[in-house]
C-alpha cells in the first residue's frame, strides 16, 4: 500500500472525530437550531426559484444573505434533490469541515511536517473550541475551520514559486472567504497583508519583476472578491459600530487560560474550569467559552524559543499570533472585569485596566470598523500558535515520543464536554420537530400569496417557514436583513411597531389587508426568534393576540383560521380590497376639548401612522414623507379662535428646510427655518381652516439622522409636538 494511501484512509478514520466535535454528522447530529433555520431558509428560497437571492421572505426586493453563501448554495442543491433540512445542513458543514481537514494538513505538509504529524496536526485545528463553539453562529465557525487552507493558498503566491494554479487557488479562497464569513474573510487579508510585506522585507536587496506580478495577484483577488460581495449584497459601506462594542465583545485576558466549565472534558474532569455566568461579563457567552487557548499558546511559545532554522516561517506566525490576540483584546484591556448589575453589555472604556491602543483601528479603518466581537481575532492568534507547533513538529528537534506526546496532550484538552455533545443530538431533534410543525401549516396557506407576520421583529423562523410554505412575506431575520428590508416596505408595514402590540394594531391589520399589499395576516403566538432556539415553544402571545383574531373573525369583511401557535386573517371569501382610507376614514378626527400631545402614549397613532407620521415618541411625532396630515375635529374651536400649532423640523447644523402649513386651500404658513434646535409655535385662524379640518404639513426636503452620525435611518421632517385652542 503506497504512502498516499495509507495517508487517505487515516484521513477518513480521523474525519469522524472532526465531524463529531462539530455536531456535523448527517443523520445522527446537527451543529445547532437558530441558525440552521435562518441558511437553510435561504438556501431552500434560492431552490424554489432558482436564484441566488431569496424571493420568499424580505420581500419586496429579493433578500440577499448577509454572511454564508458558500453554504447556503450547496445546501440549496442538497434540498432541490430531497435531502431534509437538518441533512442537508449537517452535510454542508461535514462538506466544509472535510475541506478544512484537508487544508490544515496540506499547510502542515507545505512547512515541513510528515503525513502523521499534518494528519493529527489538522485534527487538532478542527477540533479547538474556537471552532466548533462557533456553530451558533453558522458559516462563522466554517471561516474559522477553513483558516489553515486560506493561508495555505496565500502562501503559495506569497512566498512559494508562483504558477497559474496557485494563483487560480488564491482567488477561489478569496470568493470562498468573503461568501463565507466576513470576519475571517478580514482575517485572511490582513493575514496576507503581513506574510507579503514580511516577503518584501525579505528580499528588499533582490527585488523582482515577481513581486509585482504576486502584488497585483494579491490585490486583485481581494479587490474582486470583495466588490463581488458587494455588489451581490447592494452596500460598498457597511459603516462603523459603536466602540463600546468592541470593548464589551473584547476577551478578558483570563479567558485565554483558564477554561469555563461545561466546554471541555478533561479541564473539566480535573476541576480546572470554572463556571461563568453570562450575565458577570460584557459582552455575551461567546467571549469566553470560545477563546480557551493555553495549551497551543504554551506549545507556540516554546517552539519560538527554541526553533533556529526557520526564522522566517516563525516571523510571519508569530506576527499572526501578536496581531490576532492584541485585537482580540478590544480597545481596552481587562482581567477579572465584571459587569455591574443593570448594566449593558457595552462596555465603557472605564471598567477596564488600561487602553489597548486599537481603538483607532476599530473606529476608522474599512473592513475593521464592522468586526465588532473583537474576541474573534482569538482565531488569528490561535491559527498563529498552531502554525508555530506545526514548524516545531516539522523541525526534528523533538523526538518521535516528545511529538506524539504533545499531540496527545493537546488533543486530549480539545475533547468537548458531555454537554455540547449532547447538544447536537438535541439540536437535531428540535429541528425536526420544528420542520414537522411546520409541514402541518401548509393547508393554511396558499402557495405564493404574500403574506405579513406581525408585530414583525428580528423573526429567524420567518425564513424556513416562508421558503418551505413557499409563500412570500415582509418578514425576514437576522439584523442586517431586516434593516435592508424595512427600507423597501410599504406604509402599511412599516407603520407597527417592532415586536409591540399597540391600541391601534387590529386597524392597522385590517388596513393592510384592505390596501392588497397582504393577501393574508398571520399572528404568531409564539416567539419568532426564540422558537427556532428550541421546540416546543410556549404561546406566549397567545393573550394579547388570540383575542385580536377572534375579534376581526367576528367582523363580516375578515375570517380568521384560529389555529394552536397563530392565526390566518383574510378578507372573507370573494371580497376585494376596499382601499386603508375605508379603515381610516372610520377613525374620528382629533378631539381638541383639551390640549393634545403628540409624544408617545397621549394620542393613539390611529390618528396619525395612515397620515404618513411615523409612530409617537417622547420628543413627539415625525413625519416620514414631504407631507403628512392630520385631521382635528372642527366643532371645537369657536368662530374667532386659533389653533395653536407646536412643531420642530429636522434641520441640523447650517441646514435649512422650509416648512408650509396649509389647510385646503389656504397657505397659513411658509417659513425657512434654519439650523433648528428647539419648538417653533404658530396660531393658525379658524376662519383659514378647511371645513373637514385637515392640516397638511410640507417640506421642501427630508433628512436622515444616519448622514449626521446617528444610527437612526429615517428620514424625518416635521416633529410635531402639540395642539391647543386659543380663545
Amino acid at each position: 500500500m503506497s504512502n498516499s494511501l495509507r495517508t487517505f484512509l487515516a484521513g477518513v478514520v480521523l474525519l469522524p472525530l472532526v465531524l463529531a466535535a462539530n455536531g456535523a454528522i448527517p443523520g445522527y447530529m446537527s451543529p445547532t437550531t437558530l441558525q440552521l433555520f435562518w441558511l437553510i431558509g435561504f438556501s431552500k428560497s434560492f431552490a424554489n426559484y432558482g436564484s441566488l437571492y431569496a424571493h420568499n421572505f424580505g420581500i419586496p426586493q429579493p433578500a440577499a444573505i448577509s454572511f454564508g453563501l458558500s453554504a447556503a448554495l450547496p445546501a440549496a442543491v442538497l434540498l432541490k434533490i430531497g435531502i431534509s433540512a437538518v441533512n442537508a445542513y449537517a452535510a454542508v458543514f461535514a462538506m466544509w469541515l472535510a475541506t478544512a481537514f484537508a487544508g490544515a494538513f496540506w499547510f502542515a505538509r507545505s512547512v515541513g511536517a510528515g503525513r502523521p504529524a499534518s494528519l493529527f496536526s489538522a485534527l487538532l485545528w478542527c477540533t479547538f473550541p474556537v471552532v466548533w463553539q462557533h456553530n451558533g453562529y453558522s458559516a462563522v465557525a466554517l471561516g474559522i475551520a477553513l483558516l489553515p487552507f486560506y493561508y495555505l493558498t496565500a502562501m503559495k503566491v506569497s512566498i512559494d514559486r508562483l504558477s497559474v494554479w496557485s494563483c487560480l487557488g488564491f482567488v477561489v479562497a478569496t470568493f470562498v472567504a468573503v461568501f463565507m464569513d466576513g470576519y475571517t474573510f478580514m482575517m485572511f487579508a490582513s493575514g496576507t497583508a503581513l506574510m507579503f510585506g514580511c516577503a518584501l522585507i525579505r528580499r528588499r536587496r533582490d527585488l523582482r519583476t515577481d513581486l509585482l506580478y504576486r502584488a497585483f495577484i494579491i490585490a486583485l483577488a481581494f479587490a474582486a472578491s470583495y466588490a463581488a460581495y458587494a455588489f451581490y449584497v447592494g452596500i460598498s459601506d457597511f459603516g462603523a459600530q459603536p466602540i463600546d462594542f468592541f470593548r464589551g465583545w473584547g476577551a478578558s485576558l483570563e479567558f485565554f487560560f483558564v477554561p469555563t466549565s461545561n466546554v471541555l472534558a478533561i479541564p473539566d474532569l480535573l476541576g480546572l474550569s470554572i463556571a461563568r455566568p453570562e450575565h458577570d461579563y460584557f459582552g455575551d457567552a461567546s467571549t469566553f467559552i470560545s477563546t480557551f487557548c493555553a495549551g497551543i499558546v504554551i506549545v507556540a511559545l516554546y517552539g519560538a524559543l527554541t526553533l533556529r532554522d526557520k526564522r522566517f516561517p516563525l516571523l510571519i506566525f508569530g506576527l499572526f499570533a501578536i496581531v490576532g490576540f492584541y485585537m482580540a483584546l478590544g480597545p481596552t484591556v481587562k482581567f477579572l472585569t465584571y459587569r455591574p448589575d443593570g448594566a449593558s453589555q457595552l462596555m465603557p472604556a472605564s471598567y477596564g485596566w488600561v487602553e489597548s491602543g486599537n481603538a483607532w483601528i476599530s473606529q476608522y479603518l474599512p473592513g475593521f470598523r464592522t468586526m465588532r466581537a473583537s474576541y474573534r481575532w482569538t482565531a488569528l492568534g490561535m491559527f498563529g500558535c498552531w502554525a508555530i507547533f506545526v514548524l516545531t513538529l516539522a523541525s526534528g528537534k523533538l523526538s518521535m515520543d516528545a511529538r506524539a506526546a504533545l499531540i496527545v496532550v493537546l488533543l486530549v484538552l480539545n475533547i468537548p464536554s458531555p454537554t455540547p455533545l449532547h447538544g447536537y443530538r438535541r439540536f437535531r431533534d428540535i429541528v425536526n420537530e420544528m420542520t414537522t410543525e411546520v409541514a402541518s401549516w401548509k393547508p393554511h396557506f396558499h402557495r405564493g400569496e404574500t403574506v405579513a407576520f406581525l408585530p414583525y421583529g428580528n423573526d429567524f423562523l420567518v425564513n424556513y417557514v416562508a421558503s418551505e410554505l413557499d409563500i412570500r412575506t415582509y418578514n425576514v431575520g437576522g439584523d442586517k436583513n431586516l434593516m435592508s428590508a424595512m427600507s423597501n416596505w410599504p406604509d402599511e408595514m412599516i407603520g407597527f411597531e417592532q415586536g409591540k402590540v399597540a391600541p391601534e394594531f387590529a386597524m392597522k391589520v385590517k388596513a393592510f389587508l384592505e390596501s392588497g399589499k397582504a393577501d393574508a395576516v398571520v399572528l404568531p403566538y409564539i416567539n419568532l426568534l426564540s422558537s427556532a432556539h428550541d421546540w416546543p415553544a410556549p404561546n406566549e402571545r397567545e393573550q394579547e393576540l388570540s383575542p385580536i383574531a377572534k375579534a376581526l373573525d367576528a367582523e363580516d369583511r375578515y375570517d380568521a383560521d384560529l389555529m394552536k401557535h397563530y392565526a390566518v386573517i383574510r378578507l372573507a371569501h370573494g371580497l376585494d380590497p376596499a382601499g386603508t382610507l375605508s379603515v381610516w376614514n372610520t377613525v374620528p378626527p382629533i378631539d381638541l376639548d383639551k390640549p393634545v400631545s403628540f409624544v408617545s402614549g397621549e394620542i393613539g397613532s390611529n390618528y396619525l401612522v395612515e397620515r404618513s407620521w411615523y409612530p409617537p415618541e417622547p420628543a413627539g411625532t415625525w413625519s416620514r414623507v414631504k407631507q403628512a396630515s392630520i385631521l382635528v375635529d372642527m366643532t371645537d374651536i369657536p368662530d374667532g379662535a386659533r389653533l395653536s400649532v407646536t412643531f420642530s423640523v429636522f434641520a441640523p447644523g447650517d441646514t435649512c428646510t422650509e416648512v408650509e402649513i396649509s389647510s385646503g386651500t389656504t397657505v397659513m404658513l411658509s417659513h425657512n427655518y434654519c439650523n433648528v434646535s428647539g419648538r417653533i409655535s404658530v396660531e393658525l385662524p379658524r376662519a383659514g381652516l378647511a371645513k373637514n379640518g385637515q392640516l397638511d404639513f410640507r417640506v421642501d426636503q427630508l433628512r436622515s439622522p444616519a448622514s449626521y452620525g446617528s444610527p437612526d435611518t429615517r428620514t424625518l421632517g416635521v416633529l410635531l409636538q402639540s395642539l391647543s385652542v386659543v380663545k
